[in-house]
């Protein structure tokens, strides 16, 4: 399980383990925290009745909102099996703490009270009973803050009624069980009050208030043993403390604190030093049996002058066993159990007041073989026996009792009395026995029916009518009659529950009832196929949320016809899922067609199959998602007309290729895009050209301006071709050949005017004068004549030139490269042939030219 996701919840490890639920560590992921997961077992989801309290569980708990109350987040299903998450408490129950510590001291035991009273307040206020309250189901978080968990045995009432799970079924745990719940009785807060008691009385003790073998045991001491005195045990506990506990576990829900918030009120008095109480000047007092009792005002009497009943007659516990029967529910459920057990009454018993007689009384003997034996008050005075008196004779006959109780049904009680007594006056009939003779009415009454009446007359010579010739057969009471008529009426109308209750009223008063126990198998099998429904019903209802139509028409189509609320309720959710599967098939369609004309590129078709599914549902990821396409596509599809228009084929490209990965099957685009690519490839053809001419240009600079030269002007053409034909960005490239033409053309002129240069040093050696005056511009006439004149000299002077250079040092070219200035470094060697006479040496000279078609020529030497 651990790493297994449900929903928004992904698991951690298993924290906990019982029958109905395994309760898991997990990590919300959209809110990155803790919580508790609980999961139904497999086993249970297959079993819609457990599901639906599962659901139940997580959806009351949800409803309440109370900082000691363990709040539910989220409820769902993952392959048909439910969960819920909610809060994760870091902390250790009072079972749990119990077990280490024994008890508790006063102070923190009535703090926690308080506060597990705080929350069953808030259910109480929701209309919330919890029905499990124990130790383990209370937290103590770290910071000592209390948390109940586990609602999942509450139930929610209203109008005053509570609903139990089924027909005389008790959910709950005996150890912590209240007398109303042990007897499978409608509870309610009160009993939730009760066994906080218990949990209240382990705090302060270390002990429970009973402790039995057998569950059944248990139960027996909670209806009707008194809890043993707190302070006989643990003498250090207040006499107010162990008054609060007592009225909290007061067999009588009445007599117990009415709702958790009086419950709180009374510890926080006890907490303050005061008196618990309750309304007026009723106080809380300890009586001999350890348990609370509401003090009656001096004066007061019971009816018949009777001092108060002190508790309730109980039955035998030898007898117990044989009408309850115990079924264990393994799991933290507790333990249900199935309580056939009538509420016990005390025996009818008439009560004499004996008051002090003025005449002697005369002591009527009792009848004999009474069934019960009613106490006698004794006397304030003994009685005076009467001076005996000799009977008359009389004629005694006997009754046959016995034969007409054998042919009775179990039950059946017979009294006679004289047909001139009242009916008050009646006596059980429980054997034969001998009567005076004269007339008697003899009836049989049975619980639940009506009371059978005969009239005998008894004489010597026998009873007329023979009791033998009577038939006694019983007729249900017209109360039991209506109840019913009411059953079968609820059962027509599906009102399951209300049937059941009646059921229960009647098997209470008369168990063994034939056609009530048939009634009550069939309305249980019934109420399950109705509860069946109601899941299906609510599940279908969820899936209609869900927007799962087809699960919902599916579910929708198991309920049968018969069920009460089918044409007000079935039929119009089954016409709704089918009206709405129809409209999502529709959709579903439209949907999948814009799809399609998508993936060819057919945008504005798509568009309109978009909107006929946005008539159909309006908002929906599906639309939005498409719309988002759409709005992709058309862009994409606009950016790359621009970008061809450009000539700006690679954005284009790469356009094409965002635009076909959405529409993979659009045939224009990708026409397009192969005229895209050939056109790439034409400039790239051109690129690698120019890449040649950029190479040769580089190799040849240094060793072959004009080559260079040569190779940059080719480089410059292929710049111009990609620029004009392909209309591409080539700034850069332009750039770089624009200057490798300047630079080529510069070092070609440098290349001449240093050529230049040498020619003339020749000329110089050789005493060339026309081929120098040659090279001077015609239009520096005055530098020809002054280098003509200079030249003539020296050259008749008889020099012998032995070496003269201009060695280049630096060129300076104009921008237009037409004309340039040059600095040389002079290096000369001379001797003058008569004299002998020897110069040798060097100087900085300049020299101006000027280019002259295809000739550099001197404009001036200094």
């Amino acid at each position: 399980m651990e790493g297994i996701t449900f929903g928004d919840f992904k698991v951690i490890r298993k924290i906990a383990e019982g029958g109905m639920g395994q309760i898991y560590l997990a990590r919300q992921i959209s809110l990155d925290r803790d919580v508790a997961l609980k999961i139904l077992p497999e086993r249970l989801a297959k079993d819609e009745s457990f599901k639906a309290r599962f659901e139940r569980e997580a959806r009351e708990a949800a409803r309440l909102n109370h900082p000691a109350i363990i709040s539910v987040y989220a409820y769902g299903i993952k392959d048909g099996i439910p969960y819920f998450a909610m809060e994760f408490v870091e902390g250790e129950d009072l079972a749990g703490l119990l077990k280490k510590r024994g008890k508790f001291p006063v102070r923190e035991a009535l703090r926690i009270t308080k506060e597990v009273a705080k929350a069953l307040e808030a259910a109480y206020k929701k209309n919330i009973v919890h029905r499990d309250i124990k130790p383990s189901n209370i937290m103590l978080k770290e910071d000592g803050s209390v948390k109940v968990t586990d609602f999942g045995l509450a139930k929610a009432v209203g109008g005053g009624t509570v609903f139990v799970t089924q027909a005389n079924v008790v959910l709950g745990t005996p150890h912590y069980m209240s007398p109303e719940q042990g007897k499978g009785e409608k509870v309610d807060t009160r009993s939730d009050i009760y066994s906080l008691g218990v949990v209240l009385y382990e705090l302060l003790s270390g002990n429970l208030p009973f402790k039995a073998d057998t569950p059944t045991s248990l139960i027996y001491m909670h209806v009707y043993e008194k809890p043993p005195s707190l302070r006989e045990h643990c003498p250090e506990i207040p006499p107010a403390v162990e008054a609060l506990v007592m009225k909290m576990l007061e067999k009588d829900p009445n007599n117990r604190f009415q709702t958790p918030s009086e419950l709180v009120a009374a510890i926080e008095a006890v907490e303050s030093g005061a008196s618990v109480g309750t309304a007026g000047p009723m106080t809380l007092e300890m009586d001999s049996m350890g348990g609370t009792k509401t003090s009656t005002p001096a004066g007061v009497t019971t009816a018949a002058g009777a001092p108060p009943s002190e508790k309730p007659a109980k039955p035998s516990l030898a007898v117990l066993p044989l009408v309850v029967l115990i079924a264990v529910i393994v799991g933290g459920v507790g333990i249900a159990v199935v309580l056939l057990l009538q509420k016990q009454k005390p025996p009818d018993v008439n009560v004499t007041v004996v008051t002090p007689p003025t005449q002697p009384p005369v002591v009527k003997p009792p009848p004999e073989e009474v069934a019960v034996k009613p106490p006698v008050q004794p006397p304030t005075q003994p009685p005076v026996q009467p001076p005996a008196v000799e009977p008359a004779k009389k004629v005694m006959v006997k009754f046959p009792a016995a034969q007409i109780l054998s042919g009775m049904p179990t039950g059946s009680k017979l009294f006679i009395r004289k047909a001139e007594e009242p009916e008050t006056l009646k006596q059980p009939l429980l054997a034969d026995k001998e009567f005076e003779s004269g007339l008697y009415v003899v009836s049989a009454e049975r619980k639940g029916y009506q009371t059978i009446s005969h009239n005998f007359k008894l004489e010597k010579d026998g009873i007329e009518p023979p009791p033998d010739t009577i038939k006694w057969e019983f007729e249900l009471s017209d109360k039991l009659k209506d109840a019913l008529r009411r059953v079968k009426m609820n059962m027509e109308e599906q009102k399951y529950r209300l049937a059941l209750d009646e059921l229960d009223v009647i098997l209470k008063e008369v168990p063994d009832l034939d056609e009530a126990q048939k009634l009550l198998v069939e309305c249980r099998k019934s109420y399950s196929e109705f509860q069946k429904i109601e899941d299906d019903f609510n599940q279908a209802k969820q899936l209609l949320k869900d927007e799962e139509w087809e699960k919902a028409i599916e579910v929708l189509k198991k309920i049968p016809t018969s069920y009460k609320d089918y044409e007000q309720k079935v039929l119009p959710l089954i016409k709704q899922a089918n009206e709405e599967l129809k409209k999502s098939l529709q959709f579903k369609k439209h949907i999948e067609t814009a799809q399609s004309e998508l993936q060819k590129g057919e945008i504005e078709s798509a568009q309109s199959y978009i909107q006929m599914a946005q008539n159909l549902i309006p908002s929906t990821k599906e639309v939005t998602e498409l719309l988002e396409l759409v709005k992709r596509l058309r862009q994409l599809r606009d950016d790359i007309r621009v970008e061809v228009e450009r000539k700006n084929y690679r954005r284009a490209l790469e356009l094409s290729e965002a635009y076909l990965k959405d529409a993979p099957l659009c045939e224009r685009t990708r026409k397009q895009r192969e005229f895209i690519v050939g056109e790439i490839a034409k400039i790239d053809a051109s690129l690698a050209r120019l890449d040649e001419q950029y190479k040769t240009f580089e190799a040849s600079i240094e060793s072959s301006p004009s080559k260079a030269l040569d190779a940059a002007l080719k480089a410059q053409e292929e710049v111009r071709l990609l620029k004009d034909v392909f209309g591409q960005d080539v700034k850069d490239a332009d750039e770089k050949v624009r200057i490798m033409v300047e630079r080529a053309r510069t070092e070609v002129a440098k290349k001449e005017i240093t050529d230049t240069i040498k020619t003339l040093d020749s000329h110089f050696s050789s005493g060339k004068l026309n081929e120098i005056i040659a090279m001077v511009d015609d239009q520096n006439s005055a530098l020809q004549r002054r280098l003509n004149k200079q030249l003539s000299d020296f050259l008749l002077s008889g020099v012998q030139v032995i070496v003269s250079e201009n060695k280049v040092e630096n060129i300076s070219l104009s921008e237009q490269k037409d004309s340039a200035v040059v600095t040389c470094v002079y290096r000369y060697h001379i001797i003058h042939s008569e004299s002998g006479v020897e110069l040798k040496g060097e100087k900085k000279r300049k020299m101006s030219f000027v280019r002259k078609g295809d000739r550099w020529l001197i404009t001036d030497i200094e």
